[in-house]
């Protein structure tokens, strides 16, 4: 009983901080997109942009849709908190590298 209790609680923590940070990844393009409204910055350079915010969201959400399936089936919980883990420690240590990938990605 106090075992399912922690596991459901330690999954819509998760849920939550993961559904802030896709929040905050989306109002972070929608910023972006107002104020690189300049026609003398190149559409590559919108592009990476653009592409590192899909992807970033896409990670929190596949994280946020396991601890979806875990509260839903009461199951998977161990890959829903690593996975969970893993994209956000991964994002945020590894955002820079992430970032110049998509922004030269986009050049070619």
């Amino acid at each position: 009983m106090y075992r399912l209790q922690n596991r459901k609680t330690t999954a819509y923590v998760f849920l939550a901080v993961l559904v802030l940070r896709i929040v905050t990844v989306i109002a972070n393009y929608i910023q972006y997109a107002v104020n690189l409204n300049n026609p003398l910055i190149p559409d590559s350079l919108l592009r990476g942009i653009r592409d590192f915010s899909v992807f970033t969201a896409g990670c929190y959400l596949v994280a946020a849709l396991l601890n979806i399936v875990f509260l839903a089936t009461q199951k998977l919980f161990w890959p829903a908190v690593l996975f969970s883990i893993l994209v956000l420690v991964g994002i945020t240590v590894f955002a820079p590298q992430i970032s110049t990938f998509f922004l030269n990605l986009s050049r070619h």
